[in-house]
């Protein structure tokens, strides 16, 4: 692949539930997953109406050949397309194709299972989409 002068490159993007960034700048990433399974005792019908706060951390690894600032945003889109995150981030980016690794806490409001799409976008460009697979495990309602 060609790289263009002042490019930049996203390495990788992925979800996961804990990233640890070490005193040296290394990053360890603690089970990278593409999917979350939620316990509910809800029915479809009622989580429509009545929606699960859950999320993960988008670990987003970008590489550019000057050092410059960077305006990243992730938009996250549920199964039926409405915009479930928007979350914006402005930081600097290391030059010299060094790595710089960027965490985005997603949080959300969940109400459907399905295919959740998250658009990684650099000063309005997107540059990349992340899957994120949603399940319900049905628990059996407890009786009073």
């Amino acid at each position: 692949m060609a790289v263009e002068k002042g490019q930049v490159i996203l390495v990788s993007s992925v979800f996961c539930d804990l990233q640890i960034q070490s005193n040296a700048g290394l990053h360890s990433i603690i089970n990278v997953h593409s999917g979350i399974t939620l316990g509910s005792t809800l029915s479809p019908a009622e989580l429509s109406l009545q929606k699960i706060r859950s999320g993960s951390n988008l670990l987003i690894m970008l590489q550019s050949e000057k050092e410059r600032n960077a305006a990243i945003r992730v938009v996250g889109k549920g199964p039926s397309g409405a915009r479930v995150f928007d979350a914006s981030h402005s930081g600097k980016l290391a030059g010299d194709w060094n790595l710089t690794t960027i965490p985005i806490p997603v949080i959300m409001e969940i109400g459907e299972e399905g295919l959740y799409w998250f658009e990684i976008l650099l000063t309005g460009t997107v540059i990349g989409k992340v899957p994120l697979t949603v399940k319900f495990d049905r628990l059996p309602r407890q009786q009073s």
